[in-house]
């Protein structure tokens, strides 16, 4: 296994203490890798296209499984729900969904399709493999090659504060704090937002150690 992991902080959306997204971080910073971060999910999809000779796997750590099932006659929009069905090598790879509760396995919730289940028929999505597994245990952290993380602002809804250790290390402040007063406006810093441009174009970084 050749793996990308894929992270996004909503996975902690409905957590009420910082101790699980610390503890799991803390364990990504050991891997000593550069962290590609992204205000939304479909803004890493470039940083994985591009490595996608050297990658099988994508693991995508999310509350969400951002994976369709791709049967409609008119051609699918990438956006942050989507993007896994624009993965280059997904027709020789796997897409491994960790979820944190129960909950996401509800088109209302966590699901991203909307008739054919990917994860029964990995086919529907253009994928050879599709997996999911609740919960962050038995991580193939060996198998890591590269790490991704976003923001997903929209969705963090009360979860800033499990997520509050990642967004330090990784300085993350001032996106959230801009997506808070633009969201639902027509400034003109809104389109970057969404297109991943301007001061929100994604990034490589690596962590600043904090207490």
């Amino acid at each position: 296994m050749r793996a990308y992991l894929s992270i996004d902080l909503d996975y902690w959306c409905k957590f009420t203490t910082p101790h699980s997204a610390r503890a799991f971080f803390q364990r990504v910073w050991k891997l000593r890798l550069p962290i590609m971060v992204a205000l939304h999910h479909h803004h890493l999809l470039d940083d994985i296209n591009k490595r996608a000779q050297d990658l099988d796997t994508v693991i995508n750590v999310d509350f969400h499984s951002d994976i369709a099932d791709d049967i409609r006659d008119t051609a699918m929009e990438l956006n942050e729900g989507t993007w896994a069905n624009f993965v280059h090598f997904r027709g020789d790879g796997t897409f491994i969904w960790r979820y944190p509760e129960e909950e996401c396995l509800d088109d209302r919730h966590g699901y991203c399709h909307e008739g054919v289940n990917p994860f029964d028929e990995p086919s529907v999505a253009g994928w050879k493999r599709a997996r999911k597994m609740q919960g962050l245990a038995r991580m193939p952290w060996k198998s890591i090659e590269a790490v991704g993380v976003c923001l997903s602002p929209y969705w963090l809804n009360q979860g800033k504060w499990a997520v509050v250790y990642p967004l330090a290390a990784l300085e993350l402040f001032d996106w959230l704090g801009r997506w808070t007063v633009y969201d639902g406006c027509n400034a003109s810093d809104c389109p970057d937002a969404e297109k991943g441009e301007g001061v929100y174009t994604p990034h490589l970084t690596f962590p600043r150690l904090v207490v």
